[in-house]
């Protein structure tokens, strides 16, 4: 019985650590490192899988939202654009902070040429 609760104790451990794995991004340093000219699986690889996808012809918009510490108290969104499958545009932002639609973002920047 008591081999069968520790089992029991382990699976939902192993459960809680996977449902957290998405709310912070693979690695601390991970945005800074993301460049203009980087394809989709690179930035996978470094972001992994976007929460929400746009796509409208040759352009394709993914939009994360995670924390960046467990001292945050609310997620960074990150927004990337491809255009015919490299990256031409990279901005992060608090939630709260998020901009207007059809107004120019304040934090924006052209993602940094590698």
């Amino acid at each position: 019985m008591k081999s069968i609760l520790n089992t029991l104790a382990v699976l939902a451990f192993g459960l809680l650590l996977a449902a957290c794995s998405g709310m912070f991004y693979p690695k601390s340093d991970a945005l800074s490192e993301v460049k203009q000219g980087m394809t989709p699986q690179q930035v996978t690889r470094l972001l992994g899988r976007p929460d929400y996808r746009r796509l409208n012809y040759d352009l394709e918009e993914w939009e994360y939202r995670r924390l960046t510490s467990p001292l945050d108290s609310e997620p960074t969104v990150t927004i990337v654009r491809f255009e015919r499958e490299k990256l031409v545009y990279m901005d992060s932002f608090k939630e709260s902070e998020r901009p207007v639609p059809g107004q120019k973002p304040r934090h924006g920047q052209p993602a940094q040429q590698h």
